[in-house]
């Protein structure tokens, strides 16, 4: 008899300690109860209820550089916690065409922050796959217009009109962006 209470106990032990969660200083964790959004739980030591609370699992991908500095691989990943600072993205934008068709490549730097994280979570699938899509599509919006000379001497005006084009759209996704730099526009070989 003395074993089953011991064993009940062990048990409701380590139930407990399962829904004991951690969370770390720039860090959040969306909780969901049995598949539905219930709370966020910012920095700091919180109670969750296990099997019937879980945190969501949200996708991203993390970028690899080589020896030179160069984005080589972008791999995913799933993780339940969701950092909150600002991040850095750097997408390299191939093979746009300007007005008198020049076919040019623009490295760009992305610099923004989640500041809504329900809506980050539950609003876009992978935000850095649609920042990077609407980039693209805004670009080449922007550079058909233009001339190779004209796009060549207008870093902010370009500039300006993605970052009004991307803080129109992101804010949907909870994401604030903050800067964007164009690192310089290069002419791309023909293949």
């Amino acid at each position: 008899m003395l074993a089953v209470i011991f064993l009940f106990f062990f048990i409701l032990l380590i139930f407990f300690l399962k829904g004991i969660v951690i969370v770390k200083e720039n860090e959040v964790i969306v909780i969901e109860r049995l598949g539905k959004y219930r709370k966020i739980l910012p920095a700091g030591l919180h109670i969750i209820m296990p099997m019937i609370d879980a945190p969501r699992i949200v996708q991203t991908y993390e970028y690899r550089r080589d020896i030179e500095g160069n984005l080589y691989k972008k791999e995913k990943m799933y993780t339940t916690r969701i950092n909150i600072q600002e991040k850095v993205f750097e997408f390299k934008i191939l093979k746009l065409f300007t007005k008198d068709a020049v076919s040019i490549n623009i490295p760009i730097l992305i610099y923004c922050e989640i500041t809504d994280v329900k809506k980050a979570v539950y609003n876009v699938e992978n935000i850095q796959d649609v920042i990077e899509k609407l980039i693209e599509l805004s670009l080449k919006n922007i550079v058909k217009e233009l001339t190779f000379n004209e796009v060549d001497n207008s870093y902010d005006i370009i500039n300006d009109k993605l970052q009004e084009i991307l803080i129109n759209e992101t804010e949907k996704w909870g994401v604030k962006v903050n800067k964007i730099e164009i690192k310089e526009i290069v002419m791309s070989d023909y293949d």
